[in-house]
């Protein structure tokens, strides 16, 4: 052994020393190891990517951690691409993203760029993309029919399902919403709006007011600006409002101050749509703090799949380390897109294995199909063709449960099987959503049903009831003046139907009464423009209470009791002295017809008389010796005939005239001498 040393030494001129030889020679190996796999790795085409991110906002966190994760989890299994992530930070402003589009791809030279988280950044950045032929995978949230920018995909769902979802929550609940939404940095509204009124107006519901506010990053002090906002609606008596798009800091601030001034509790009725609710999953406990009683909808995907759990270790991981300011670490929908996204890309560069290029990608993209995070992930038109499940669930006590599905096919149900796959478990009648939260959602207080969506009359503020002061009968309604006081007593048939109304409603309604001396039209229309507003329902309220006061026999009863004269009544002397219609009572009328046809008559007789008498004028002339009897019978067959509308001679003109009547009397009379002369010749021809 010496020796062998000895020659160590003398062949290397060291002193060989075991224990430090070794790790000299394992730092050796992993250099070689090292340089062979950075070898390998520059034999690997790249792909550039470029993102368009918010970096301020929580969203825009989520999808770059997101995207990251994808990035890492492919490059680490692919043997022959690589994805390159090239970032551009911004905070939200459209034009700076337009700008960092074209810097993507002039200096990077990406081949498609994802992001975007609003639609007014997404429209600018498909035109820039469409100028240079660079596909575009927009991340904002519901997805808008267009055929503008032909290399645009959009990484959601259609969003006219999600604003039937909504209608489908309002329906026949509140017909009169607020719609409430936060503005873009150029003032802009959310584009899926004149969907959503399209979608309430199909279910008999219309917007009454938009509520905008603008961007929460362009107020110096956010809670007053909205603080005053609100105050504008304290006079307004629509209560059911629908968040339709909102950061999270401005959610987080609306809901604080509306709750200061009583706009979410009581009959309040608030409802978020998928893009605010899903911020749930990702906000802290100073979110929900406000929110009791709020009912949204969220996109359904999977949180138990093994995928899922995978992504969720190493999302909670990276996304404490680089946003440990950040109190929840669960990742939302807008972190799964971003992932599925990047999975889209990596499945087309798994199927072409040459070259690839702008134009081969958006050919791949389209053709995708696979079951992502965040659901089932195929492409037609550009959006997602797969019909999204929504969650339907009510914020209470600091967390949220989830009251039932709704699907675009089989509507509202509590099981997600139902809605998934088989019919609807609903009856089909009446609300389909009432019939889901009966029983199961919480509103905020001590109500037990749903809100009204209204401002409902309270202790401090009475529904004003106006009571006619010169009603035409007391047993309607009557006003009984308190000697001393100034309190009157009201009474009558409609007071005690009013208050049996009152008794059966399912809430209390406060109210007061006030003598009104005005015209009835004037009272009618207090009654329309002040008291039952359209969409108010109380109006509705109360003709259901009204219908079952008549079903079970109150209303009959109250009428019996006020409005039937009682037998004392009929047998007093007052019913005596009423006057009763009966054959006497005519008896002037009677002898008006009478002698009134009467002297007709005389005349018409006495009209045929003188016709006859002229007609048969030239008989009495040459001494007719018919006797009375004949006379009498031939006056009788011309009264018949003159009576049946036949009389014996033709009628002549109702302008006949005396020299007419004379020319015919003349002819008569020359006929029967005629015939007379012929008689007289025929017997002196027989002598």
């Amino acid at each position: 052994m010496h020796a062998n040393r000895r020659f160590l030494h003398t062949a290397f001129g060291i002193t060989a020393k075991p224990i430090v030889f070794v790790p000299i020679l394992m730092i050796f190996l992993l250099m070689i190891l090292s340089l062979g796999s950075v070898d390998v790795a520059a034999d690997n085409m790249v792909t550039n990517i470029g993102g368009i991110i918010n970096h301020n906002s929580r969203i825009g966190k989520e999808q770059k951690t997101a995207m990251d994760i994808a990035v890492h989890n492919f490059n680490k299994r692919s043997t022959m691409h690589n994805l390159a992530l090239h970032y551009h930070k911004l905070g939200g402003d459209p034009l700076k993203a337009a700008y960092a589009a074209k810097e993507l791809i002039n200096e990077k030279h990406v081949v498609v760029i994802i992001g975007m988280e609003t639609w007014s950044e997404t429209a600018l950045v498909a035109s820039v993309g469409n100028q240079a032929q660079v596909p575009v995978i927009s991340l904002a949230a519901g997805a808008i029919k267009t055929r503008q920018w032909p290399l645009l995909v959009q990484m959601a769902n259609d969003v006219s399902e999600q604003m039937n979802c909504i209608a489908a929550i309002v329906q026949s609940n509140w017909i009169r919403v607020v719609v409430v939404y936060e503005e873009d940095m150029y003032g802009g509204v959310p584009a899926m709006l004149p969907l959503l009124s399209e979608a309430l107006h199909k279910v008999g519901s219309y917007i009454v007011l938009h509520f905008a506010v603008a961007p929460f990053s362009s107020l110096s002090n956010p809670k007053q600006f909205v603080h005053e906002k609100l105050m504008k609606l304290k006079s307004s008596q629509p209560r059911a409002f629908i968040v339709l798009h909102a950061s999270l800091p401005m959610t987080t601030v609306l809901f604080t101050e509306a709750k200061k001034l009583d706009f979410v509790g009581k009959e309040s009725f608030w409802v978020l749509t998928d893009s605010v609710a899903s911020l749930l999953d990702s906000a802290n406990s100073s979110f929900f703090s406000s929110m009791d009683g709020v009912v949204g909808i969220k996109t359904e995907y999977s949180e138990n799949s093994k995928q899922y759990l995978e992504f969720y270790e190493q999302f909670r991981q990276r996304f404490q380390l680089e946003y440990a300011e950040e109190e929840n670490y669960k990742p939302g929908i807008h972190a799964l897109r971003a992932y599925d996204s990047i999975t889209a890309i990596t499945a087309a560069l798994d199927r072409d294995k040459k070259t690839f290029t702008s134009e081969r990608l958006l050919d791949s993209l389209t053709s995708t199909s696979f079951t992502g995070l965040s659901g089932e992930i195929r492409f037609e038109d550009g959006r997602l063709s797969y019909q999204s499940i929504y969650r339907v669930i009510n914020i209470f006590n600091m967390t949220y449960n989830t009251l039932g599905y709704w699907s675009p096919d089989f509507g509202f149900s509590k099981s997600l099987d139902v809605a998934e796959y088989g019919k609807n478990d609903s009856s089909g009648k009446g609300n389909p959503f009432l019939k889901l939260v009966d029983g199961f959602i919480k509103p905020p207080g001590d109500l037990k049903r749903v809100p009204e969506g209204w401002t409902m009359p309270s202790l401090e503020n009475p529904l004003i009831i106006g009571v006619p002061g010169n009603a035409t009968s007391e047993n309607l309604v009557k006003i009984t003046s308190i000697k001393n006081s100034a309190e009157k007593i009201y009474s009558g048939f409609c007071i005690r139907v009013f208050e049996e109304v009152k008794r059966i409603l399912e809430y209390d309604l406060p109210s007061r009464y006030v003598e009104f001396n005005g015209t009835y039209d004037n009272l009618v229309g207090n009654v329309a423009n002040k008291v039952f507003q359209k969409g108010s329902p109380i109006a509705a309220d109360i003709s259901k209470a009204i219908l079952r006061l008549t079903e079970d026999g109150t209303l009959k009863r109250l009428e019996e009791e006020w409005l039937t004269p009682s037998a004392e009544c009929r047998n007093s002397q007052t019913d005596k002295n009423i006057d009763v219609l009966s054959f006497q009572s005519f008896w002037g009328l009677y002898l008006f017809s009478i002698a009134t046809s009467s002297i007709c008559c005389l005349l018409f007789l006495a009209k045929l008389l003188k016709s006859f008498y002229h007609d048969h004028e030239s008989d009495d002339i040459h001494g007719s010796d018919d006797s009375v009897w004949n006379k009498t019978v031939r006056l009788g067959r011309y009264l018949y005939k003159a009576e049946t509308g036949n009389p014996t001679r033709a009628p002549t003109s109702s302008r006949e005239t005396p020299h007419i009547r004379n020319m015919i009397r003349l002819s008569k009379f020359k006929k029967r001498k005629n015939r007379e002369n012929h008689f007289l010749f025929i017997l002196g021809a027989e002598r």
